[in-house]
């Protein structure tokens, strides 16, 4: 069934995108949000509160592999989370009052100027 279909894909998807979290620590919801908007064909925001919510967990299991490897600065991740968490609340409530298409746009956007800046 189409279904059954769709959660294998789905688990692909995850796999993907946990790998890309874990290996580079990043990207991982990006492959997560496009599945969800241009397969799925799910809203923007839902695709992206999906994708978040989903990283966490593999940020969590990266995170006690990368402390296990020795790898993590706590001073970096004790500082750099303040600002996070305050950012991801502001962020979080500021994304219901963009509308789908706008939010699209500017994660279009943010993902081209990532794009050129690692390539340039």
């Amino acid at each position: 069934s189409n279904m059954q279909k769709n959660k294998f894909v789905l688990i692909a998807v995850g796999i993907m995108s946990g790998m890309l979290c874990g290996l580079l620590g990043v990207g991982g919801g990006v492959i997560i949000v496009l599945y969800l908007t241009h397969f799925l064909h799910e809203e923007q925001h839902t695709a992206q509160a999906t994708a978040i919510s989903v990283i966490f967990s593999s940020a969590v299991v990266s995170s006690g592999i990368y402390w296990y490897n020795g790898v993590l600065d706590w001073h970096l991740i004790g500082l750099t989370l303040v600002g996070s968490i305050i950012g991801g609340c502001v962020g979080a409530k500021m994304m219901k009052k963009i509308s789908d298409k706008i939010l699209r746009k500017i994660f279009g956007s943010f993902l081209l100027l990532a794009g050129l800046r690692m390539l340039f």
